[in-house]
């Protein structure tokens, strides 16, 4: 944890504010281990710029520990723009 603090302060400093939206596609839980799938949607404003909308692609992983879910894994990225041939293109 020591060593990857730095980098999630880092990450997290970046971003001002805002209001973000969860939307799970996908929740499944099997003993111990969970995960989810969806998106964040909403506006926030990124390396001091002005608010601006924002939608992100969102697994996250957690794991039971002393009966709490912990944030053990969150990976986000932005969506691909659709490729699918078009019709009459």
């Amino acid at each position: 944890r020591a060593e990857l603090e730095p980098t999630f302060r880092w990450v997290a400093s970046r971003f001002g504010g805002g209001h973000m939206r969860y939307e799970n596609e996908v929740v499944s839980a099997v003993g111990d281990f969970a995960y989810t799938v969806g998106y964040e949607r909403g506006e926030t404003a990124v390396d001091g710029g002005g608010f601006q909308p924002m939608t992100v692609r969102v697994t996250h992983i957690l794991k039971r520990e002393d009966g709490a879910w912990r944030l053990v894994h969150r990976h986000a990225d932005f969506a691909p723009v659709d490729q699918s041939v078009q019709r009459g293109a």
